[in-house]
């Protein structure tokens, strides 16, 4: 009587383990690096916002034919805010960033032919995000960079 051999189908439970391990530690890192991202986004958002109200500023000097002026503080608790005044006189409610931000102080002025008065205002965060803004002296352009 000649044996009849045997046909293995299917997956030992070693292999099964094995695998469900790997997309286990898969799925793990792709959970941190998405929290990472989510962090910079919020904090990129943050930088943004700061960019278009200087942006805004610039526009506004130049339609208006007017001075407008950008500036950065931290009040007592050591949280920083920005404002924006138009010929000396605040346009709206000072901005307030979140906690464990901070900005470095500086005062940008626009003028009505579009040119301002320049300088950087440096971004940070607690978690090590970084964002420097770039007025342009010449253009009154703002550029962001990290």
């Amino acid at each position: 009587m000649p044996k009849i051999a045997r046909i293995n189908s299917g997956f030992t439970l070693l292999e099964l383990i094995v695998v469900i391990v790997i997309i286990g530690v898969a799925s793990s890192i792709a959970v941190v690096e998405m929290g990472k991202r989510r962090e910079r986004t919020v904090f990129m958002g943050e930088v943004r916002r700061i960019a278009t109200t200087l942006k805004w500023a610039r526009q506004n000097a130049v339609m208006e034919r007017v001075d407008y002026s950008f500036y950065t503080e931290t009040d007592l608790d050591g949280i920083p805010y920005y404002w924006l005044e138009r010929e000396g006189i605040p346009v709206d409610d000072a901005v307030f960033l979140p906690a464990g931000y901070e900005v470095s102080e500086s005062a940008i002025a626009f003028f009505p032919r579009g040119y301002s008065n320049g300088g950087e205002i440096l971004v940070t965060d607690e978690k090590g995000h970084e964002a420097v803004l770039t007025i342009d002296p010449v253009l009154g352009g703002v550029k962001v960079g990290r």
